[in-house]
C-alpha cells in the first residue's frame, strides 16, 4: 500500500471508456475503469464472491460486471445485480473495496488513505508517453 500518498500508476488515456484495466502498486494488484459518466474507478482487483480478477471483466451501461458470474458493481462499488438472483435485493454489504483515485496531468494517481497529502504537481511540459518512472516528492 501507499501509505498515505498519492502514487502514480497508469497513463490516464490507458484507461478507455467500457473497459477494465488492470494495474499493481508494489504487491497490490488494482482494476481501473470508467464509470457511466466517464469518472475514473480504481478498486481492488477481486471480486467479492470468488476473487475472480475483475479486470478480466468488462464495462456494461455504468458498472463493472465481473466475467465469472456477472456480477455488476456500480461506481459506489456496491453490487447491485447477481444475474443468478435476479429478483434478490443485494445486501449493500456486498462491495468491491475501492481506493481513493485522481487524474492530473494525464497521469492515474491511487492512494489508500482518504486523508491522503496533496496530489504532486507537474510541469504542463512533462512527456507521459513512454515514461517508465517518475520520482515525486512527498511535499514537507
Amino acid at each position: 500500500m501507499s501509505g498515505g500518498v498519492w502514487t502514480p500508476i497508469a497513463l490516464s488515456e490507458d484507461v478507455a471508456a467500457g473497459t477494465a484495466a488492470p494495474a499493481r502498486l508494489g504487491g497490490a494488484e488494482i482494476v481501473l475503469w470508467r464509470d457511466g459518466d466517464g469518472l475514473l474507478q480504481a478498486w481492488e482487483d477481486r471480486c467479492p464472491h470468488r476473487g475472480m480478477r475483475l479486470s478480466f471483466g468488462f464495462v456494461r451501461e455504468g458498472r463493472l460486471t465481473c466475467l465469472y458470474h456477472g456480477w455488476q458493481f456500480d461506481a459506489s462499488a456496491r453490487c447491485r445485480l447477481i444475474p443468478a438472483h435476479p429478483e434478490l435485493k443485494v445486501p449493500g454489504t456486498i462491495r468491491a473495496n475501492p481506493w481513493h483515485v485522481r487524474e492530473r496531468a494525464g497521469l492515474v494517481w491511487v492512494a489508500d488513505a482518504a486523508d491522503a497529502d496533496a496530489l504532486p504537481t507537474l510541469p504542463d511540459d512533462t512527456p507521459m508517453r513512454g515514461l517508465r518512472s517518475l520520482a515525486v516528492r512527498r511535499p514537507r
